[in-house]
């Protein structure tokens, strides 16, 4: 994609819509301490030799939680199963998934390492972190040879066009 924004010559592993992260966001602060969990929807790209996503939706899906702990619950499936057939997401598929740890900051416990090594393992898949009490988030991926976790920079577009509102390399406070 030739109009990919390049903040500082640099291109970016992720570059999620506004209404995307804005949606995650929100999804999660419906759970207040409770923790929530999604799926994101994206495209693979290359440009100058790198790979990156663009995430363009996020799904939210049902699941079982408490104040340090989510998953699926099973009607979810069926659910993802549904908007990956729909006419709007045709050329899309699953490029990761998030979820909050509300007050605990943003991070990857053990058990979201194994969920990502089991579910996530692609070089192009990552882990969106929010935690809705503290406002912060960030986007996660497997260490090489899925050793641990790395921290992701991404880029925030606005407008569903490729107009930079902010590109991030560390945890990203969020207001609205």
């Amino acid at each position: 994609m030739k109009d990919v924004c390049t903040c500082e010559n640099s291109v970016k592993e992720i570059y999620i819509y506004e209404d995307t992260i804005k949606g995650a966001i929100n999804h999660c602060m419906q759970y207040g301490n409770l923790e929530a969990i999604g799926l994101l929807l994206g495209r693979r790209y290359r440009y100058s030799g790198r790979e990156y996503v663009l995430i363009v939706d996020q799904i939210e899906v049902k699941s079982r939680s408490s104040h340090t702990f989510v998953e699926f619950d099973r009607e979810a499936f069926s659910h993802i199963g549904g908007v990956l057939e729909s006419e709007i997401h045709q050329k899309d598929f699953l490029v990761g998934w998030y979820h909050s740890h509300p007050n605990f900051g943003c991070w990857l416990s053990d058990i979201d390492i194994e969920t990502q090594t089991t579910y996530f393992y692609e070089k192009y898949h990552s882990a969106l972190v929010i935690d809705p009490v503290k406002r912060y988030l960030r986007f996660f991926k497997l260490a090489e040879g899925n050793k641990g976790y790395r921290n992701v920079d991404f880029c925030t577009l606005y407008g569903n066009k490729w107009q930079c509102k902010g590109c991030y390399d560390e945890i990203h406070e969020f207001r609205f």
